[in-house]
């Protein structure tokens, strides 16, 4: 595509469309206290019924003296809440921690009259971007240019390849997103394409999904 330098955004455009429709990045979701997640894996039907057996264990134990039951019950309710505690905590926190990082990937993009790299979080609409093979879709947009476009749509469609273009006669009209379309956090499995952003964060389809 000729003169793609004259296509993008100044620093003050970027700056005004980041004022109007936000940036680039989703927003989490409210985190439950370390407490209240904790307490919520007694919710679950078979540690129900193992408290059940514990204090049925419990009552059974004060009047012959003997503890050791008990006690093992116990232990093994709480070592498999203990356990299934850690797993969805620590799930958690490396979800949060590969977000942040994604929003660091850099990302080819026109401003001020040149081909630069900037984070992906620092994406705004209006913004021209460039994509190539391997390279994720940063969010929603049209696409400006498409050459032998191929979109793992998985994340939002289960779809693995898709064929895009800009050409009106290769458009599938049963496809799920317009064939001159790419939205945030699908990834170019093939070809190279040019791209004017139109929805960012939560506003791209990837972000309403994901609310």
């Amino acid at each position: 595509m000729k003169n793609i330098e004259k296509m993008g955004l100044t620093s003050e455009q970027a700056e005004e469309s980041r004022r109007l429709h936000g940036a680039n990045v989703l927003t989490p979701p409210q985190r439950e206290s370390v407490w209240k997640l904790f307490v919520g894996k007694f919710d679950d039907p078979i540690i129900k019924v193992l408290l059940a057996a514990a204090l049925l264990s419990l009552a059974v134990a004060c009047i012959e003296g003997e503890f050791a039951e008990t006690i093992g019950i116990f232990s093994a309710i709480f070592l498999a809440t203990g356990v299934a505690f850690w797993f969805e905590y620590d799930a958690m926190r490396r979800f949060e921690e590969l977000n942040k990082v994604n929003d660091e990937v850099a990302v080819k993009a026109v401003r001020d009259g040149r081909v630069t790299e900037i984070p992906q979080r620092d994406v705004v609409v209006g913004d021209v971007v460039i994509l190539e093979n391997g390279e994720g879709v940063p969010a929603d947009g049209e696409l400006l240019e498409a050459v032998s476009l191929k979109i793992n749509e998985s994340t939002l469609t289960g779809e693995p390849e898709v064929d895009k273009s800009t050409d009106p006669a290769r458009f599938d009209v049963e496809a799920t997103y317009p064939t001159d379309r790419a939205m945030k956090g699908t990834t170019v499995v093939d070809g190279y394409c040019v791209m004017r952003v139109t929805a960012v964060g939560d506003g791209t389809e990837f972000g309403r999904v994901a609310t």
